[in-house]
Parts: C-alpha cells; sequence; structure tokens
C-alpha cells in the first residue's frame, strides 16, 4: 500500500497506506529522483520538527525523522502525512520547512490511475479498520 511520485523536475513523495488506513509519507528535500536518494546507504536520521504548509490551510507542525546523507523526511504521523496526500487531490502546493535543511515547495502530479489505486486501497482499509 504505497504510492510513489518520481520526477527529477520537483521534489517527491513516497506516500504509504498501512492495514488500517493510517498514512505515512516520505518526502524528498530535493529535486533529485526520489527512488534514487532512498537507494543511497544513509544510516544517520535525526528528529526534527517541520512545518508542513498547503493552499489555504493552517499550517501543520510536526516532528519527522530527517535523514542529512539522502535529504528526506519520513513522516509517520497520520494528519501531516494525510495533508501531503490531499494536496496531490486538491493540485495544491505544498511547502515543507525543517530547521537543518532547506525549505522545500513543490507541487505533485496530479493522480493518475495509480494514485487512484492506492486511495482506493487506503480508504478501504481505514472503513473496514476497528475503531
Amino acid at each position: 500500500r504505497a504510492g510513489l511520485t518520481d520526477t527529477t523536475d520537483r521534489a517527491g513523495a513516497v506516500l504509504v497506506c498501512d492495514a488500517t488506513g493510517q498514512m505515512s509519507a516520505i518526502v524528498s528535500l530535493t529535486t533529485d529522483s526520489i527512488s534514487d536518494q532512498l537507494d543511497m546507504h544513509a544510516t544517520y536520521k535525526r528528529g526534527e520538527t517541520a512545518v508542513i504548509s498547503s493552499g489555504q490551510e493552517d499550517p501543520i507542525e510536526t516532528t519527522v525523522r530527517y535523514s542529512p546523507a539522502n535529504k528526506v523526511i519520513e513522516i509517520g504521523a497520520h494528519t501531516p502525512a494525510a495533508r501531503i496526500y490531499n494536496s496531490v487531490i486538491r493540485g495544491n502546493t505544498i511547502s515543507i520547512a525543517v530547521e537543518h535543511a532547506d525549505e522545500v515547495t513543490t507541487t505533485l502530479p496530479a493522480p493518475d490511475a495509480t494514485f487512484k489505486a492506492f486511495a482506493k486501497t487506503c480508504m478501504s482499509a481505514r472503513t473496514k479498520a476497528p475503531n
């Protein structure tokens, strides 16, 4: 249950949905291929505070794991990861500011058939999950 955007002209993201429909995300802080970034051997990660903004919604502050070697952040909490997901659906630009990294602003690719299948699978998991 994962969806990947892999472009070289803008920052990419990986959205993951667990068996209960809860989301997490990995977001690139550069325009490099996120697939290549994830393939890099980068064992050191640090906890950071990130501020995620999208569209007209109030920014969300959350704790992320930042990997300085491959310039990605891991968002483990559902609400900020869902903000990334919703930005795809709405076509909103997202901005992510992390204390020890450059701020990134990107628009993720519009939903395609693969994204729609991911969304359907995730929604199905959420509705089937026990409360």
